[in-house]
């Protein structure tokens, strides 16, 4: 995480995270096939992290979830500057992001489709990614602005209200 804060991945190689760890080749070959295979352990790591603070969103209670989902996920980069900064800051950042955008997607689709299992899952799906990528983005817009004029408790409020509307409009499309 720390090379890629600097470098692109096509630019690290396996002696920089071999020195950058104190470790030898042949212990990271024991454990990686090479720079990718470290890229992606980092993301799927990133990606249980991230999806145990989606776990208990509740269709049903849209303001308290999203609440609830923002609070965990800024406890968890706030507990984890590395964690944090990589996310946010890095050359990797889009691909994480986009990550969590599924994530969350996957996880609405999942909760609407026990809910209302008559609905046109395809359109519902279209209208969740769109849904995602706004609060993903909203949320790493507000946590990279350093001159934050907007606490995450008003961010929230923004934000689930316009879910909740959103979520309507699938419900009754």
């Amino acid at each position: 995480m720390q090379l890629l804060m600097k470098n692109e991945i096509s630019k690290i190689n396996v002696s920089d995270i071999t020195v950058k760890a104190g470790i030898n080749r042949s212990t990271f070959y024991l454990h990686y096939s090479g720079v990718n295979a470290v890229l992606k352990d980092i993301e799927k790591e990133l990606s249980l992290k991230i999806a145990t603070c989606i776990d208990n969103f509740n269709i049903e209670n849209i303001s308290e979830s999203t609440w609830l989902f923002f609070n965990k996920l800024t406890e968890m980069l706030n507990s984890a500057e590395e964690t944090k900064n990589f996310i946010l800051y890095s050359t990797s950042s889009p691909f994480i992001t986009a990550k969590l955008k599924n994530i969350l997607a996957e996880k609405a689709l999942e909760a609407l489709k026990t809910r209302f299992p008559k609905m046109n899952t395809e359109k519902a799906a279209v209208r969740l990614g769109y849904a995602a990528a706004g609060i993903i983005d909203t949320y790493v817009n507000w946590a990279n602005d350093k001159e934050n004029t907007i606490t995450l408790d008003e961010l929230i409020l923004v934000v689930s209200d316009m879910t909740s509307r959103l979520l309507q409009s699938i419900i009754l499309y």
